[in-house]
């Protein structure tokens, strides 16, 4: 389709469209009429042909994609040490060593929090459990959140 007709189906309301300002949509680059209100930074949402198009929507879209591909990967792997750590504490019991956590694969420098006490107990906060450990027995203590 081209630009002309385009324009004048996302803005039928304008007759005789002027460009003197250069202004294009951030999205698919189409011209903005003069007369279109100047906080205009997208065409307008309509339906063409049977499809919305909506450039607004799609632009957030895209850029907001690689963000929460990142939160997506950060919560699998939460949700992923949260069951290993469900299924040793089924086996093992609430009180492990470091062996019974490197057998798990559960990695305490990946929690979504943790503390460090004075008396150099570390707390580590997952998904659904909060794990103390205790440097001088190496031991580890599961409790739920």
């Amino acid at each position: 389709m081209l630009e002309a007709e385009l324009i004048k189906r996302l803005y039928p309301e304008i007759k005789n469209p002027t460009f003197k300002k250069n202004r294009i949509c951030l999205h698919c680059e189409t011209h903005i009429p003069d007369q279109e209100h100047a906080t205009r930074k997208h065409c307008p949402k309509i339906i063409l042909d049977g499809k919305i198009r909506d450039c607004k929507s799609k632009r957030h879209t895209e850029n907001n994609q690689q963000e929460k591909a990142k939160h997506r990967s950060m919560i699998n792997t939460m949700k992923g040490t949260s069951e290993r750590i469900d299924a040793m504490t089924t086996k093992k019991g609430n009180t492990v060593t470091t062996a019974d956590l490197n057998a798990y694969d559960i990695n305490l420098s990946e929690p979504k929090s943790f503390e460090i006490k004075e008396n150099g107990i570390l707390i580590s906060y997952f998904l659904r459990h909060k794990i103390f450990t205790d440097p001088n027995s190496k031991t580890h203590k599961i409790l739920p959140l």
